[in-house]
């Protein structure tokens, strides 16, 4: 149970031989709800998996265990629940002629480029068409069995909606050693991601441990409570190029937990452009562009290991896949765009005044000239000539200008602007 009421669940894993069990404490946030939504969450559960669950006897209501709890139960104050999740069965990942981008391969180790959109390995909802399918077709059986049949090979993984590079161990030997790299931090995993903001610095690093989240199981987040899990969390950033709004930047891991990036991103308040679960796409760009912006706009762009036989030390690199570098150009031409109408501005800003001077020197009398000049000098420093508002441009010329000039200047600067209006910065 929690404090305060901040979170609505009390997440425990009561382990046996055969299954594991989870608590659930109803808070007055979840006051009724039906009891398969409210399982699906708060544990890595599908609403579909959460009401099988139900059927089967497998969730009890505390105080109410000798009676069937039905999928449309709606949730009471202080009610808790039971979860008995059992075992998975075991199932083996079978091999598809799925094509796949080798960078590297020999006897101990195969580097691939993971397509944006593929998973890594089958799970509950993608048994097939996954990395792992495709490597056991490509390498038949010289893959590590450490994995078990549903992750043969794999040392590491990405996100389903990062692509990028990933090496995969082609027997156990290679397997145990690169796991110790990877515990250790010798293994070098590099980045490519668009973020939301711009950044005050041009360098730096989140330290922020990372745990599931203690509402939403299906999300992690930066946990600093000692009562709820996390490990540590180290990423270091340097940005690449900036876009006012939106920032290029590389990332590398120093640790690797689950959308390690994308969380620590977001605690900063720079979300990846396109990560709707931790805060990204929202903005109109996003919205506008989302033909080039599928998921989160991450990529794993280099790889530096040790090899497992040789000991010899290898980097690998990766171009950033078309969809990220047409979102790189799209941003680098709407700064382009912004800085020569900006230029364009200035350039009509300057138009104006001379012709605003060229007209009092013909039409004012010539001992009220130097006054006028000065009074359009502190005006043109004071109003930047174009930018502030109608009634105190008004304001400004009372002061400053006998009535006859005023009107003059306040045409050649006001009424004058809206022919020019379709110059401004646009958003592409």
């Amino acid at each position: 149970m929690n404090d305060g009421g901040l979170f609505e669940t009390e997440y425990v894993e009561e382990p046996s031989d055969s299954e594991a069990s989870i608590s659930l404490y109803v808070e007055s946030d979840s006051v009724g709800k039906r009891i398969d939504a409210f399982i699906a969450e708060n544990t890595e559960l599908t609403r579909s998996a959460a009401a099988r669950l139900i059927e089967s006897g497998d969730v009890l209501l505390v105080g109410c265990e000798n009676k069937a709890i039905p999928k449309n139960y709606k949730l009471k104050a202080g009610d808790t629940l039971t979860v008995r999740l059992p075992e998975p069965e075991p199932c083996e990942a079978l091999a598809e002629n799925i094509p796949i981008d080798v960078i590297y391969e020999d006897d101990d180790i195969i580097v691939v480029n993971k397509p944006e959109g593929m998973v890594v390995h089958p799970a509950v909802g993608n048994s097939t068409g996954t990395l792992v399918n495709a490597l056991l077709y490509h390498c038949g059986e010289r893959l590590s069995g450490i994995g078990g049949v549903i992750r043969p090979g794999i040392v590491h993984r990405i996100d389903k909606d990062t692509g990028g590079l990933l090496v995969v161990a082609k027997n156990d030997s290679a397997h145990l050693f690169l796991s110790e790299e990877i515990k250790h931090h010798r293994v070098e995993r590099v980045y490519h991601a668009i973020v939301k903001g711009n950044f005050k610095d041009d360098f730096g690093t989140v330290d922020a441990p990372i745990g599931r989240h203690p509402v939403d199981r299906k999300r992690m987040a930066v946990i600093r409570s000692a009562e709820y899990k996390s490990r540590e969390a180290i990423t270091h950033w340097r940005v690449l190029e900036r876009f006012g709004a939106f920032t290029h930047i590389e990332c590398e891991l120093e640790t690797g937990r689950t959308h390690q990036i994308r969380v620590h991103m977001s605690s900063i308040g720079h979300p990846l452009v396109g990560d709707t679960v931790y805060g990204g796409g929202v903005s109109p760009f996003e919205h506008k562009h989302k033909a080039y912006i599928s998921g989160q706009c991450l990529f794993a762009s280099r790889l530096t290991l040790t090899h497992p036989r040789t000991r010899e030390q290898m980097s690998f690199f990766a171009p950033l896949p078309d969809s990220f570098e047409n979102l790189l150009r799209i941003l680098r031409t709407t700064v382009e765009y912004g800085e020569q109408n900006l230029k364009c501005l200035e350039n009509l800003k300057i138009y104006l005044l001379r012709a605003t001077l060229t007209v009092l020197i013909l039409t004012v009398r010539p001992r009220r000239l130097p006054a006028i000049l000065k009074g359009l000098n502190i005006f043109v420093r004071t109003a930047g000539v174009l930018p502030l508002p109608r009634a105190d441009c008004l304001f400004l010329l009372k002061d400053l200008f006998p009535m006859r000039a005023r009107r003059l200047i306040f045409l050649l600067l006001w009424e004058t602007v809206p022919a020019f209006s379709i110059i401004r910065v646009k958003e592409r």
